[in-house]
């Protein structure tokens, strides 16, 4: 599995992860580990400061396969704590 040394997280984004982590089963040992290096490594930032190649909780994307066209946008969900 590759897990990046560093993210950019928005300040919501970071505050989701930190809820997962406390909220985790304690017999998950991986998933937790896995939570706490992202949010160690977080790079927290302001959604307006994040750049748009990046994509986080609620970004709209477009996608284009082999050179194709571009695809309808499509947001990206987030999740309910």
């Amino acid at each position: 599995m590759f897990i990046s040394d560093v993210c950019r997280l928005t300040t919501g984004d970071f505050a989701l992860l930190k809820i997962m982590q406390d909220r985790w089963p304690s017999n998950d040992d991986l998933m937790r580990a896995i939570l706490q290096h992202k949010l160690t490594k977080a790079i927290v930032m302001f959604p307006q400061d994040i750049p748009s190649t990046i994509v986080t909780r609620g970004s709209h994307v477009s996608h284009r396969i082999e050179g194709g066209t571009t695809e309808p946008t499509m947001r990206c969900a987030g999740w309910s704590v």
